[in-house]
């Protein structure tokens, strides 16, 4: 397989390029894509074939749950994946954007992608060029850090590729990204909910929607 670099400006970027890596996700290839946190493996999250792959990449013993990035919240409407109400403020007051809610969604997912979970976790990202992508493949993305478990998490294209040459179809490349710090997540898996990783969002900005009557 050869990995294909393909060179993207973030900014304006060109629709025919979009086109072109939303066709290979479609087809079940892996992607690395920039996302607004860091460089991910993606891939689309329906396809069981694709999603073993990406988990092989990452040499994990066993398969580990990974995130689901979405269109909106309509999303969860169509697949019967239910939001309670606190869910929905957050979604409403913090999507598109750094937040992981992980809802109950027994059967949705193929279990290459939640590793046996009964639950998901899912995002809308509020970064243009991966909105426009999970638009045009036709479905959402798993998504996970481009790394082999244990390690420093890659976010130079060059050394993206140069690493997994020929293990992944192509890396999209929108240069060097800057530091950033990763999502909030917030399980509603539990009750009350909890704040799993204070993230780019402050807890206490959650827990005062959460707390909302």
């Amino acid at each position: 397989m050869d990995t294909q670099l393909i060179k993207i400006d973030l900014a304006r970027p060109d629709r025919s390029t979009l086109r072109a890596v939303a066709r290979r996700l479609e087809r079940g290839e892996i992607c690395v894509l920039p996302t607004d946190t860091i460089y991910g493996f993606h891939c689309r999250a329906d396809l069981p074939a694709a999603l073993a792959r990406l988990q092989a990449l990452k040499e994990r013993g066993e398969p580990k749950p990974m995130v689901v990035l979405i269109s909106g919240p309509d999303y969860l409407v169509s697949a019967g994946i239910a939001t309670p109400p606190a869910a929905r403020r957050l979604m409403e007051r913090f999507w598109p954007g750094p937040l992981t809610l992980v809802l109950p969604a027994p059967g949705v997912f193929p279990e290459a992608l939640t590793g046996g979970a009964v639950s998901v976790a899912v995002r809308q990202p509020g970064f243009p060029v991966l909105a426009r992508l999970i638009e045009m493949a036709g479905g959402p993305l798993a998504s996970t850090s481009v790394n082999v478990t244990g390690a420093t998490p890659l976010n130079d294209p060059a050394a993206i590729a140069a690493a997994f040459s020929g293990r992944v179809e192509c890396v999209v490349d929108g240069s060097v990204l800057p530091e950033s710090t990763p999502s909030t997540i917030v399980s509603f898996t539990v009750h009350p909910p909890a704040v799993l990783r204070e993230g780019a969002l402050p807890a206490e900005f959650i827990r005062s929607v959460l707390t909302e009557s």
